[in-house]
């Protein structure tokens, strides 16, 4: 199946594979995370398709020795997760 859902910024990378997507956001992004993902929502929406909070979790990977203060994404049910490179 081949869909039209892409990123909002250049900047950012969307992988698909199968019924997953992946949206890399980097710090630096011109487009952050959350209007990202509003957009990815709106998208499912529009085409008729769920979006499984649940199963959804946004991964923070920063250096050990660098800590980054990130507040928390108004989004409910989405799990975080670091991952210290």
């Amino acid at each position: 199946m081949e869909s039209d859902i892409c990123v909002l910024s250049p900047m950012n990378i969307m992988v698909k594979y199968a019924d997953n997507t992946n949206v890399l956001v980097p710090s630096d992004s011109d487009i952050d995370l959350l209007k990202e993902f509003n957009h990815v929502k709106l998208w499912a929406e529009d085409n008729k398709m769920l979006i499984s909070l649940v199963k959804t979790k946004e991964i923070v990977f920063r250096q050990l020795y660098h800590r980054l203060h990130i507040s928390p994404l108004p989004m409910t049910c989405v799990t975080r997760e670091y991952v210290n490179i």
